[in-house]
Parts: structure tokens; C-alpha cells; sequence
């Protein structure tokens, strides 16, 4: 079990989040397993995308009580 971790965060540390996303991807794609590569790209779109619209959402969430 520990090998799949150790391959997973050699990946993400060598080539980023695309390169994870795309191997995680491909060995779900690869036995043919369409659900298991959907919910793979799911998971790293939900990441990205919350990690990605939090910084521009939190100032206007805190404008107002910031403001008064």
C-alpha cells in the first residue's frame, strides 16, 4: 500500500498538479475503468477549483465587517 502513496507524491513533487492529475488519470484509463479515472479528474477539479476561487472570494466575504 505504501508504494501507490510513494509513486503518488513523487509525481506531485516532480511535476506538479497537472502531471498527478494526468497519471492518476491514465492508471484508471489504462484497465479500463472510466469511473475511476472520472472520479479521480472530480476530486482534482474540486481541489483546484476551491483552491483556486478562495482567494478572490474571502476579501469580498470580509469586506463588509471590515468595513463597519
Amino acid at each position: 500500500m505504501a508504494h501507490p502513496v510513494y509513486g503518488l507524491v513523487l509525481v506531485l513533487s516532480t511535476t506538479g498538479i497537472k502531471g498527478t492529475v494526468s497519471r492518476l488519470v491514465a492508471g484508471e484509463m489504462a484497465p479500463g475503468n472510466r469511473a475511476g479515472a472520472w472520479r479521480a479528474f472530480r476530486v482534482f477539479f474540486a481541489l483546484l477549483a476551491s483552491t483556486g476561487l478562495s482567494p478572490p472570494v474571502a476579501p469580498v466575504l470580509a469586506a463588509g465587517p471590515i468595513a463597519t
